[in-house]
């Protein structure tokens, strides 16, 4: 897993925007301990996911996309990355390979997303030295038990 995480962490370096697909079983996300580990390591190493684009994407077969794609959110919205979205939430259909493309409304939800995350990573290199970077402020730790 270390390995794996520091790839991530390599590749995502250079990446100007990150996406989050997830297949889903049993209501869950399928890579969820890949996750914790990839974004600690993120969060341990300067926050190198910081104002990069993500986005979360589920596939499913019929039910449970919601929680996942809310799931996947939160290890965006903890990095401090920047979420462009879609007309509805980012989840397609489907069981085997190729099936997703029957699922008119997914199909258009992800085309949709595609095309405002471009929008968004054009909007963010054009405002590159024109627009100042919020300066990264310490995180606090509350602990609520006295």
């Amino acid at each position: 897993m270390m390995k794996l995480t520091n790839g991530f962490k390599n590749e995502t370096g250079r990446w100007n925007n990150t996406w989050l697909p997830s297949t889903l079983f049993f209501d869950i996300c399928y890579n969820e301990s890949f996750l914790d580990r990839a974004f600690y390591v993120a969060s341990a190493n300067g926050g190198f996911l910081r104002h990069k684009v993500g986005a979360a994407i589920v596939a499913v077969r019929r039910s449970g996309g919601v929680a996942t794609f809310n799931q996947l959110n939160n290890y965006i919205n903890y990095a401090e990355m920047i979420i462009p979205s879609s007309n509805y939430w980012n989840v397609i259909h489907g069981t085997k390979p190729g099936e997703a493309l029957q699922d008119e409304e997914g199909v258009q939800i992800m085309r949709v997303l595609g095309k405002n995350m471009a929008y968004t990573l054009r909007l963010i290199e054009n405002g590159k030295g024109k627009v100042e970077v919020p300066e990264k402020e310490k995180k606090i730790y509350t602990n609520f038990i006295r």
